[in-house]
């Protein structure tokens, strides 16, 4: 799966130009690289905000950096309830699983997690909600070691579904297992390339 970027000037990236294309492989972990402050994360909100425009026909999910806060007073089971809901799962690949590791916790308001913790959440959702397309944006952020390896595990069960993955992750050793398609971003002047 091909995406390019010709010539998008984006609010957010300081209206920064943005050139090149980014080519998803399945069977690996789409990895961008660049320098701290480059727009990794932000070339990622870019497409999910312009998600019609890049991915037709392709359900996505993801797991943001930003902690699940405007449902404070709910807890993990009672945000699950209300997801169950509204979204159909698609694929439910390590999700019982990773729901069983995140037992212990669900039952308590968000607002009192802890990172780790609200991290797993936000992997069990993406679990459930399944999709064509898993966008990850510092998923090891927090998490213990224990937590780790389970989310080895499903990018592990997502590669073996044949999904695409793409990730931004500032450890690289935390995906060195796996087979990496590396996306790097360089700045030059005015614009950014990406491929």
């Amino acid at each position: 799966m091909k995406i390019s970027f010709k010539n998008s000037i984006q609010p957010f990236l300081n209206g920064v130009s943005i050139k090149g294309e980014i080519n998803l492989k399945k069977d690996y972990i789409n990895l961008i690289l660049g320098e701290n402050g480059i727009g990794k994360s932000s070339i990622l909100y870019f497409l999910i905000k312009n998600q019609n425009k890049f991915f037709s026909n392709i359900d996505i999910s993801v797991v943001s950096q930003k902690r699940l806060e405007t449902i404070n007073h709910l807890s993990g089971n009672g945000l699950l309830d209300l997801y169950r809901k509204l979204e159909r799962p698609k694929s439910l690949s390590l999700y019982e699983e990773i729901k069983d590791a995140c037992d212990s916790f669900l039952h308590m308001p968000i607002n009192e997690l802890s990172g780790g913790q609200n991290q797993m959440l936000k992997i069990l959702f993406s679990a459930y909600k399944g999709g064509d397309l898993f966008i990850f944006d510092e998923p090891f952020q927090y998490l213990d070691q224990n937590f780790q390896k389970l989310l080895r595990n499903y990018l592990e069960s997502l590669i073996k579904d044949k999904k695409y993955i793409l990730l931004v992750e500032h450890q690289k050793t935390m995906v060195n297992p796996f087979d990496l398609n590396i996306i790097s971003m360089r700045e030059e002047g005015d614009k950014i390339w990406i491929g």
